[in-house]
């Protein structure tokens, strides 16, 4: 039951809403890894479906972000109220960024070739989660706990970067190199195959 007390508690109208509009995110991960590492001949109809659902998933979570600035106080990833607003706040931004980021590299991985802005934005995410992370902590020291996670998709997005970068360059209408993709994955903690 959703509740109006606070604007990140975990039962409120702005959470549950994350959480409704990202419950789709594992079956596109899933969907994604099958394509690039077991079933490389998909047909382009089912890909441009694919994309198309991750499109809808991108808007459906970048207008959450957009209510969510709403509801925030001050700048975004610097709060200023009580550490334990600031740990909900920085719990949610960080989750939102989170699923932005591997959204971001799906629609990459199935379109190298058109999807340089995506990886862009999705290392300028890895960033800020980075800033998030640190001014969590700096706030309160409960937020190494639930950035954790967060961390590993972060880190593992700087970490390939480079790689995925040289990938715009593939031809159009193929997928990114399934040991690119591969090696994203196992540095977040995802098994591929």
């Amino acid at each position: 039951m959703a509740t109006k007390d606070h604007p990140f508690s975990d039962r409120s109208d702005l959470v549950i809403s994350l959480w409704s509009c990202i419950c789709s995110l594992p079956k596109y991960l899933r969907r994604v890894t099958d394509i690039v590492c077991t079933s490389p001949n998909t047909s382009n109809l089912a890909i441009c479906q694919l994309k198309l659902d991750l499109f809808r998933l991108y808007q459906s979570i970048s207008q959450w972000h957009q209510e969510y600035q709403v509801h925030s106080w001050d700048n975004e990833l610097h709060p200023s109220r009580s550490p334990a607003d600031a740990d909900k706040q920085f719990e949610a931004l960080g989750f939102c960024f989170t699923c932005l980021i591997v959204t971001n590299r799906l629609i990459f991985a199935l379109d190298p070739s058109a999807g340089a802005t995506y990886e862009y934005e999705a290392q300028k995410l890895a960033a800020d989660l980075v800033t998030i992370e640190q001014n969590a902590l700096s706030v309160n020291g409960r937020a190494e706990l639930f950035m954790a996670l967060k961390m590993h998709v972060a880190k593992a997005t700087r970490a390939t970067a480079e790689t995925w970068r040289e990938c715009t360059t593939n031809t159009i209408g193929s997928t990114i190199p399934q040991s690119v993709f591969t090696e994203w994955c196992q540095l977040t903690g995802w098994k591929t195959y």
